[in-house]
């Protein structure tokens, strides 16, 4: 039987932030439904990622280098997924208890869909930065129907943003709608991740010493990130 949905995942040397991850895909609420569906993780560290919900391995390279390896892993993965509706789980990201239902959702009427704004906590600093992103989501933020995987494929292999690029080129139905579910988690031990964001300083970030943005953000689920921070 074909899986109402595919959750992928690319992880490797980040233990700490995929414990977190299956804490956070646990408490979807789509997930107390008789859905059928599958976790697909790409793990390619050093030390092999533990897995506690059933999730499949893709084989992949081990990456010997600090360089990101997102395209090749997200390649791998979506040679693999066999859901109606592949969401997008990123190991270091926070997702709310309703992600999973709200895009599955707007997936019945739409072939690309995604959450706006963009909003980045580091953890390690106490710093916040929000994004207008009127015209994409980030990628954390995206699913689509299995009818996209080529358009997500060819991108990944021109090696451009992934999600920027990813909803300026696609022709067909598109959606963005503002939920508040995600928040993309910054400054977690572990492999640094590709995007500038992961530095936490510069224009637009925003200092939050008693980490008060991120527990209006995420209720009390912001507790568990206080130990990752520095000062």
């Amino acid at each position: 039987m074909t899986p109402l949905f595919t959750v992928i995942t690319p992880t490797g040397s980040r233990p700490e932030a995929f414990a977190l991850c299956e804490k956070w895909v646990a408490q979807q609420t789509l997930l107390s439904h008789s859905h059928s569906w599958e976790w697909l993780v790409a793990d390619d560290g050093q030390i092999e990622t533990p897995c506690t919900m059933n999730q499949i391995k893709i084989p992949v390279q081990l990456n010997n280098t600090l360089v990101s390896s997102q395209f090749s892993n997200l390649t791998a993965l979506l040679k693999y997924a066999k859901g109606r509706y592949i969401i997008v789980v990123e190991d270091d990201d926070y997702y709310g208890p309703h992600h999973f239902a709200n895009v599955v959702f707007a997936l019945q009427d739409t072939e690309l869909v995604g959450e706006r704004p963009s909003r980045y906590y580091n953890v390690k600093l106490k710093t916040f930065r929000e994004f207008e992103n009127k015209r994409h989501a980030s990628l954390c933020q995206t699913a689509f129907r299995f009818e996209v995987i080529p358009e997500v494929l060819e991108v990944c292999a021109n090696k451009s943003w992934i999600d920027v690029t990813l909803w300026q080129s696609f022709r067909r139905s598109k959606q963005l709608f503002e939920s508040g579910e995600v928040v993309g988690i910054k400054g977690m031990p572990g492999r640094p991740g590709i995007s500038d964001a992961h530095k936490g300083t510069g224009t637009g970030w925003r200092g939050d010493p008693g980490m008060d943005r991120l527990r209006q953000w995420i209720g009390a689920n912001a507790e568990v990130y206080k130990k990752y921070a520095h000062g």
